[in-house]
């Protein structure tokens, strides 16, 4: 099931350079796709789409005490899959939104979010991150 992620930042560079970090972390390994918006200026607005199958295994791993939802857990795992992908300066500031928390998650309703805390679910396909 997808999910997504959102994440406002404010503009510190060109929409390009930040869309070029991103994509980095991407071709390195990240999974999903993304989509970098213009909102009110100056910010952007970033879009992970994601699939509760490929994070359901390292999400589970992260959402290990009652402090720490299902949502902030999936939060985290992008923003390690950012870093691992070297997602650059420029775009740190999403990665510090992602880690902290801050970032909105939805789903539209099709149940990802009850997916991905499925333990006993098959393991995702992916080395752990």
């Amino acid at each position: 099931m997808k999910y997504f992620i959102s994440v406002e930042v404010k503009a510190t560079g060109p929409i390009a350079d930040l869309t070029a970090a991103i994509q980095r972390a991407f071709d390195r390994g990240a999974a999903g796709a993304f989509q970098v918006l213009v909102t009110h200026a100056p910010s952007y607005l970033v879009v992970f789409e994601r699939e509760s199958a490929d994070d359901r295994t390292y999400v589970s791993k992260r959402a290990t005490s009652p402090d720490v939802s299902v949502e902030t857990a999936a939060m985290q795992q992008l923003a390690a899959e950012l870093v691992e992908g070297d997602i650059g300066t420029l775009a740190m500031l999403i990665v510090s939104v992602l880690q902290d928390g801050e970032a909105q998650c939805f789903d539209y309703g099709a149940g990802a979010f009850v997916d991905l805390a499925e333990v006993d679910a098959q393991p995702a396909t992916r080395s752990a991150r």
